[in-house]
């Protein structure tokens, strides 16, 4: 089971309200709970399988105007672990893929834009992340061969995790 639910959102933090922390909290996490819940009750009847949860480079890094988004991408990486630590003696193994900043039309990056800009000048390739770059990633925790893989994340973001 993949979960790939995200919905970005960003702005200061002193300018969110309730509505904005329960809307990010619900779309990036609680969703994400609710499926692993899901997933791992049916793989429980047929002995187990596999869940990978995407997350963000911003599950490790904060990033000004992104509080709540940051945040909620965190508590999947560690959501991801404690379910892995939970359910490995059950067979069914938690993983997660932290992307980096993704090439699609509404990716923050791709404006035109102070901020584009000066992302783009901290990414060691000093390009975003193709969607489908994230596949290899995604069919080896899902396949046989992570057999023994469970409550890691595998990052995908052209080494920015490696910045300070």
């Amino acid at each position: 089971m993949v979960n790939a639910l995200d919905k970005p959102a960003y702005g200061p933090a002193e300018s969110d309200d309730d509505s904005a922390f329960e809307k990010i909290i619900d779309h990036n996490l609680k969703n994400i709970w609710m499926s692993c819940q899901e997933g791992a009750r049916v793989m429980l009847k047929f002995g187990g399988g596999a869940i990978v949860n995407m997350t963000s480079v911003l599950a490790e890094r904060g990033v000004p105007n992104a509080a709540l988004y940051c945040t909620a991408k965190g508590a999947v990486l560690n959501l991801t672990r404690a379910l892995a630590l939970e359910w490995a003696r059950k067979g069914i193994r938690v993983n997660a893929i932290e992307a980096g900043w993704l090439d699609d039309e509404s990716s923050p990056a791709n404006q035109d834009d102070e901020f584009s800009k000066m992302l783009l000048k901290y990414l060691p390739d000093n390009r975003l992340v193709k969607p489908e770059e994230l596949g290899g990633a995604l069919l080896y925790l899902v396949s046989p061969a992570a057999g023994f893989v469970t409550g890691e994340a595998i990052g995908v973001d052209g080494g920015l995790r490696c910045r300070v």
